[in-house]
This record gives structure tokens, C-alpha cells and sequence, in this order.
């Protein structure tokens, strides 16, 4: 195949660019520092020392000197006089030898090459190069990247198979089987990860290939002899499914150990069909039965003095004082509660608009909902919390979905003839006792160490703020002399700094404008990008959720077009205070009411204000300033008047350096963290659906679960989960037919 066949077009806007080792995704590079490696007892400082010393297996002493070079640039150059005298087959093998080198830089650089893999997310990875279109793809225009781009397509390969459940072969980088493959006139040998980086695996929920066992090697594009044979194709890109039965995770050793018993569960020794597909096929003695068999509805009023609770998405049945708190929500409930529906223990209660998301649940609580939801009280000897682990499966979700109507997905309503009308599994009383206990067991332990992890996020947020305060108001001296700010909260400030309001550092503070008050629509696809608050995360501007405005609406909303360099500032809602600065790879763009945007003047870099902004002194100050209505707002004048401590921009670069460097570990751990604690949440939402609908038998297990009368607290979820659920009497009372 030529080498045309192999030119790849991105976008820069839809694609993880990366071109210089400081920005961005920069520690993809070949060139990037802090990603040592060791190979043969030799450690080597980047992975391209690395790649060019394997040119020249036949010549030692030149590997020595390359290897021997601090910079990867050196190490490079240091290969040229000797590249004539390199191995015959270089073009041939060079793509292998360079996917090998990858491999290396991960399976010894796990934590941190892993999750600046993961942060590309699902985005094509590009090498941005002005000369090599082999190895990296060209700048056609401001928007455009014309090339071969090897090493992003292997980058995209690796971080497929590091998604993938066979993750764990990575742990293991075995010799190229090429001739010669040789480090200091020795043949290479295998690389095995450190026992950390298989604990780590282990923990973020890796499987384990038997000893002896055959490993499947994922096709690559990269494995024919050389890039351009005949029979080359694309890259695939394989998607990660959450398909994957619970008893074939392979969950934290913290939290389900062998004695908990999941290792050993099994199926069932008969099944039937149900007859439905969200069930499939259940254990042959339990029974299918309709809701109308199980359930009444109860409509029971006239309590207004009882507690108000909430149905939530991600909670369940939850006083609405707890919802409330730490949210922007306020209690939007009527005046008059006569009318509210009383929830006794035991009952289930769902929001009729939000059951498909998974707003349902059994109350622990006595207390009143909105009239618009409805409870439903359990006939018979049942137990109800079988069906709340049941109800809230994404299986039932989808089922109550299929029964819900509306005109549009925001007015899907779940009717109680509707929910009578769903058929569910019944297992025999004592065995529905069996299965609540062994869940109830299994969520104990998640929480656990869930509750563990949070603790340890919250301190490595700690750190950071530690280390953002400290570098924005001294500097990076701490001999300097100091001299009052003059603004009491701020306290002393270096001699040679000023301190001056934001608006003094600012061409402008302007915020965007809704479409719908200018006549105008939000689009699904469009040629010009609009951000909401939404889109505003981590620091960082992300995609979802996609929404776009036509170039004719960007024209009228030219106040709010966006620059590069823009600093975004969320100043109402749940979210305020967060912050993030606008690359050029989100541009064009625009913004709505709900985000401020600072375009900083000559006196101040926007990364170094954009880490002011991020500290919790200005958080404080956000919060005391902000103006509490339904829901929090910052005016732009309270913006504007915000103090900066402001070193000479010289020194501001030596100062975002250095924070982004230390804050390159925390933020690296609490990536890690969050991503484990959201596969034991896959791991806890895969189980319970495979007890609850019969897949894998408890029976057993559950005779033998040691008695346990700690109830540990639920770990915090993010409020904004909840603040979408319409649970504060956000869903209108439907006319019924």
C-alpha cells in the first residue's frame, strides 16, 4: 500500500493535540520529561533516548552516549553523525520498536501515563509537527492537521487496550522477536511491572489471565511487516461496554474479599425464560408476576406537618433538608402541604417524570412528597427493599422508560396504571431476604472504602490549595521581603509585587447572552461552538454537554464571542466560581448568561490569574459577595473588584511553572482515586442487578456473612446529580385522562 493511503486529516478542535512537552497533553511526546524507564538494570531518562539507541544494537558505545544525554533533544542529536551506520532493517522495524518503547514508558510509568492517556477521552491523538508528517501530522491551517500521524495512531492503540478488560497484558512488555535486539550488547529482556502498578491494575478493577493461559493480542495496525503492505487497516477503536457480568470484575481486594464470598458465587443450577428482555432468563422456581399483583397504590394526604422528603436519581428516598444541603436548590414546595402524599417505611415512592433515569426507591423515612410522584405500598409478605435494589438497576430503568409517555423526554411520565402494568421477578420470600442481606453486606464494604477514598481526595485537595496560596501570594522565595497588601483578607504580599483589582488586569468582563432572548436557537450541530456552565470542569473546558449556536446567532452575540486566552468564570448556579481558559481548539465560540469572561491585559498572564482565580481565598470571597436568590449569582462588578497579587509577568511564568509541576502529583493521585471509585460504583450497579434478576445465587453466601450493625454514612455523591431530579416540587402535577 502507498503512503498516501496512509494520510490521515484531523480536526484540531475534535482531536488531543499535542506539540510542545509543557502544554497540554505534552507527556505523550516521545520528548517529555518525568517518564524515566529502566531497561536491563539501565535507566533511561525518555523514552526517545530509548528509540534512538535501539537504532544501533551492533554499535554500544553509541547507545551509551545517547542514553548517557539529560535531554531527550541531546539524545536525539547525539544519534545523527551515526545514522548511516544504522541496523539494515531500521525502516522496517522502527514502528514496532517505537510501539515497544510506548509500552515501556506506560508499564513503568503507570499511574501517570495512564491517565494522561484517558484524558484524551475518545478524541483521535495527534503529533502537531511542522516538519515530520510520518511520525506526526502538518498544520494545513489554523484548524487543520494533514499527516501519517504514526505515533498518535499508536498512542490510540495503546490507550484502546489499556480500556480494554485485557488491560493486565501491559503489565507485561515481552522482547521484540526481531534479530538484534540488543542494550549495551545484551539481548533485552522482558519488563514486568513494579508490584504497585499491579496493585494499582488490581484496584481499578484489572482481570488477571491465568498462569499459562494464552493471551489475546489485540490486532493492530502495526503488527504487518511494514506500515505500508497491502491489507493495512484503520486503527480500530474498540468501545468499553459495562456488559460484563459481576462475578467477572475483579474488584478491590479492600472491598469483597474471598471470605465476602463473590469470588465464589455462582448461578443457578436451572433457569427459565421470563419472557422479558429486561429480565432474560431467571431462576426456574421464582415467579414473573405483574406490579398489580405486588403493589397498591396509596394516596394518603392531609399530613402537612410531617418532614418533607425527596425521590432522587442518585439516592433514592432522601429528607429534602440533606438534598438542600451544600446545593443552590431551594425549596420550591407550596406553602399548603395538605395535599402531599404521605410515604410510610417501607413504601416506594418514584417521581413519575424521572423514573426512567432511576428516580425511585423504598422510604426508610415517615414523611411527605409532592403530589405530582407516587407511592406504591408492597401486598403481602415481600420485602421491599428487594424490589428497591430491583427498582433501581438500569435494566428497570429501561423498562420504565418503554412505559413512560410524553410528547418529549423531559415530559415522559411513568403512570401508575403503567407501573402496574410491568412484570418483575419474585423470588420466595426467605430468598428475597437472603439477596437484601448479602447487597446490604456488599454495600457496606463498597461504602467503606468509597468513604476511604473521598477522605483521601479531599486531602490531596488540601495539598493543592496548600500549594496554589503559597506560590500566589509569596512567590517562590521565602526570603523576600513582604509589605502589606492593604486588603486585610489578603494579608502581606512580596515588596516587589502590586495588588490590583481583576478589572485593572482586564481588557474586558463581559458574560454571554441566551440565544432564546435575541429570537434565537441552541443547536444540536452547528459551526460554532457555545458554552455553558456545564461545559466547565476540573479546570478545564470539556465536551459534553454539546451544544452549538449558527454563525448568523454568533454574529448577533458578537459581545459574548470568545478569544483565546479567555478566561471562563461561572458566576450563577451550582457550579459557581468554576473556571477555565479558552484554548484555541474550542474556538469559535460563544457563551450564555450563566458564564462571565475575563480577557486579561499585558500586566497578567491568564494561566497565573486563571490559579488565583482557583485558590480558596478568592472561593471565600465568591461566596461572601455572592447574592442568594434561587440560585447563587456573582455580579460582574464583585468580579471586577476582586484583588490580584500581582508579580512582574517575567516572574509569573517561574510561578505557574512550578504550581504545575507540584500539583502534577496530586492531581495525577486524585484522577486515580476518582476513577477507582467510580469503577467500584460500575462494579456495585453490575452486581446488585446480577443478584436482584437472578443471574448469580447468594443463598449460601449470605448464611455465612458475619453480623454486622454498623451503618456507615453514604459517601457524598456531587450535588449536581441531584439537582436535576425535579425532586423539589420541580415536576408539575399532571391532569389525569
Amino acid at each position: 500500500m502507498k503512503a498516501e493511503t496512509q494520510i490521515r486529516t484531523y480536526k484540531r478542535s475534535e482531536s488531543a493535540v499535542f506539540s510542545k512537552t509543557k502544554e497540554g497533553f505534552g507527556g505523550l511526546s516521545n520528548m517529555a520529561a518525568g517518564f524515566p524507564v529502566r531497561v536491563n538494570g539501565i535507566r533511561i531518562l525518555t523514552s526517545e533516548a530509548l528509540y534512538q539507541a535501539c537504532r544501533f544494537p551492533h554499535r554500544p558505545e553509541v547507545q551509551r552516549i545517547i542514553i548517557g544525554e539529560p535531554s531527550p533533544m541531546t539524545a536525539k542529536m547525539k544519534s545523527k553523525p551515526y545514522r548511516k551506520d544504522s541496523r539494515p532493517d531500521w525502516d522496517q522495524v522502527r514502528v514496532k520498536i517505537m510501539r515497544w518503547c510506548l509500552r515501556v514508558k506506560l508499564v513503568q510509568n503507570w499511574r501517570q501515563f495512564s491517565d494522561l492517556l484517558l484524558a484524551t477521552g475518545d478524541k483521535p491523538i495527534v503529533e502537531e509537527s511542522r516538519k515530520d508528517e510520518f511520525w506526526g501530522a502538518k498544520p494545513v491551517d489554523d484548524h487543520t492537521l494533514v499527516g501519517m500521524n504514526v505515533l498518535g495512531r499508536l498512542l490510540m492503540e495503546l490507550r484502546e487496550e489499556f480500556k480494554s478488560s485485557q488491560r493486565d497484558a501491559l503489565l507485561r512488555v515481552e522482547p521484540l522477536p526481531i534479530p538484534d535486539f540488543l542494550l549495551n550488547g545484551l539481548p533485552i529482556e522482558t519488563i514486568v511491572a513494579s508490584s504497585m502498578e499491579s496493585k494499582l491494575l488490581s484496584a481499578a478493577g484489572g482481570t488477571q489471565t491465568p498462569p499459562g493461559a494464552p493471551r489475546t493480542e489485540q490486532a493492530s495496525l502495526f503488527d504487518q511487516p511494514s506500515l505500508f503492505d497491502e491489507g493495512v487497516q484503520e486503527l480500530e477503536q474498540p468501545e468499553y461496554k459495562l456488559d460484563t457480568p459481576a462475578h467477572d470484575i475483579q474488584a478491590d481486594g479492600e472491598v469483597l474479599e474471598k471470605r465476602a464470598m463473590v469470588a465464589d458465587l455462582k448461578p443457578y443450577t436451572e433457569y427459565k425464560e421470563s419472557g422479558l428482555p429486561w429480565l432474560g432468563r431467571v431462576p426456574g422456581h421464582w415467579a414473573v408476576l405483574p406490579h398489580r399483583a405486588l403493589f397498591e397504590e396509596v394516596n394518603e394526604r392531609e399530613h402537612p406537618n410531617e418532614q418533607m422528603l425527596s425521590v432522587t436519581i442518585t439516592r433514592g428516598v432522601i429528607k429534602q433538608r440533606d438534598l438542600l444541603a451544600g446545593s443552590s436548590k431551594k425549596d420550591s414546595s407550596k406553602q399548603d402541604k395538605s395535599a402531599y402524599k404521605l410515604v410510610c417505611p417501607g413504601d416506594i415512592a418514584y417521581n413519575k417524570m424521572r423514573a426512567w433515569q432511576g428516580a425511585i426507591g423504598m422510604s426508610d423515612l415517615r414523611g411527605i412528597i409532592s403530589p405530582a410522584y407516587v407511592v406504591q405500598r408492597m401486598r403481602g409478605a415481600h420485602s421491599p427493599r428487594y424490589f428497591h435494589h430491583l427498582f433501581r438497576t438500569p435494566g428497570f430503568a429501561k423498562e420504565a422508560e418503554s412505559w413512560s409517555y410524553g410528547i418529549t423526554s423531559d415530559m415522559w411520565s411513568l403512570r401508575p396504571e403503567h407501573f402496574k402494568a410491568i412484570y418483575s421477578a419474585l423470588p420466595p420470600a426467605e430468598e428475597q431476604v437472603a439477596i437484601v442481606r448479602f447487597l446490604d453486606h456488599a454495600n457496606r464494604r463498597l461504602e467503606r472504602t468509597i468513604r476511604a477514598k473521598r477522605k483521601v481526595i479531599a486531602l490531596l485537595n488540601e495539598q493543592k490549595q496548600a500549594i496554589i496560596h503559597r506560590a500566589v501570594t509569596r512567590g517562590l522565595d521565602p526570603t523576600v521581603p513582604l509589605k502589606p497588601s492593604g486588603i486585610s483578607w489578603l494579608g502581606d504580599i512580596p515588596q516587589h509585587w502590586e495588588a490590583l483589582p481583576v478589572k485593572r488586569c482586564s481588557i474586558v468582563i463581559s458574560k454571554g447572552t441566551t440565544p432564546s432572548t435575541e429570537g434565537r436557537e441552541i443547536l444540536e450541530e452547528g459551526p460554532i461552538r457555545f458554552i455553558k456552565a456545564e461545559n466547565i470542569s476540573g479546570g478545564v473546558i470539556v465536551d459534553k454537554p454539546r451544544a452549538f449556536i449558527g454563525q448568523e446567532t454568533h454574529n448577533v452575540l458578537r459581545r459574548s464571542q470568545l478569544h483565546e486566552h479567555d478566561i471562563l468564570f461561572v458566576i450563577a448556579g451550582a457550579t459557581l466560581g468554576k473556571i477555565a481558559i479558552v484554548r484555541e481548539s474550542h474556538l469559535p465560540a460563544n457563551t450564555n448568561q450563566a458564564v462571565a469572561f475575563i480577557r486579561p491585559n499585558h500586566r497578567v498572564t491568564p494561566e497565573f490569574l486563571a490559579i488565583w482565580l482557583k485558590s480558596n481565598r478568592i472561593k471565600e470571597q465568591i461566596w461572601l459577595n455572592a447574592v442568594q436568590s434561587a440560585q447563587p449569582n456573582l455580579s460582574m462588578g464583585s468580579l471586577g473588584d476582586f484583588p490580584v497579587p500581582l508579580p512582574p509577568v517575567a516572574e509569573q511564568a517561574i510561578v505557574v511553572e512550578r504550581v504545575d509541576a507540584e500539583l502534577r502529583l496530586p492531581n495525577a493521585a486524585i484522577a486515580h482515586a476518582e476513577r477507582e471509585i467510580s469503577l467500584l460504583r460500575e462494579y456495585r450497579t453490575r452486581l446488585i442487578a446480577d443478584v436482584v434478576t437472578g443471574k448469580l445465587d447468594v443463598r449460601e453466601a449470605a448464611r455465612h456473612l458475619p453480623e454486622e450493625t454498623e451503618e456507615p454514612e453514604a459517601s457524598p455523591e456531587p450535588v449536581a446529580d441531584d439537582t436535576t431530579d425535579g425532586d423539589l416540587d420541580a415536576a408539575p402535577e399532571e391532569a389525569e385522562a
